[in-house]
């Protein structure tokens, strides 16, 4: 009977070890989780308040970060003549280049041209400046492993390139 009773007693001590040490790791996750998040959201806070401040946008509905050798962060929003606009900004945070988003095709649209070819699914889409003219890039993981990344024309939306990796 007092066999038992300890080993019970020990069964609940190890159960609770067990118990805070899964919490530990849970929190320690969440915790790292949150703290590889700061870079992209401090890049994200800086470019729209200079989009804000610079460009005078407001109502702002969409951010991307855009990476093929050179990079480019867009924002999707409103003008000061509350005309739906895009702002490319470069990485040096120095020029900022304004387009109304009825020069071109949508980013629905332009990923439906990405995606004609075949089946995969796409990560990321955004604007960025070919030869300092408008295109989208849009990013998409194969389903057998490798990436593609498809630039579009913003204005025709023809494609400028496509790369695959």
């Amino acid at each position: 009977m007092r066999e038992k009773r300890l080993l019970r007693m020990r069964l609940l001590r190890y159960s609770k070890i067990i118990f805070a040490l899964a919490i530990v790791i849970i929190l320690s996750g969440l915790i790292a989780i949150h703290i590889a998040q700061r870079p992209f959201q401090k890049k994200q806070a800086i470019t729209i308040d200079l989009v804000e401040k610079y460009a005078k946008f407001h109502d702002i509905s969409n951010f991307s970060e855009n990476n093929l050798g050179t990079t480019y962060y867009s924002v999707a929003g409103e003008n000061k003549k509350n005309i739906p606009s895009f702002a490319v900004v470069t990485k040096n945070m120095k020029h900022i280049k304004i387009f109304k988003q009825s020069d071109g095709i949508s980013e629905e649209k332009a990923k439906i041209i990405a995606k004609s070819n075949n089946n995969q699914k796409i990560i990321n889409a955004g604007l960025v400046l070919v030869n300092n003219k408008p295109a989208w890039l849009i990013s998409l993981k194969k389903y057998n492993g490798g990436y593609d990344y498809v630039t579009i024309n913003f204005k025709n939306g023809k494609k400028i390139e496509s790369l695959n990796v």
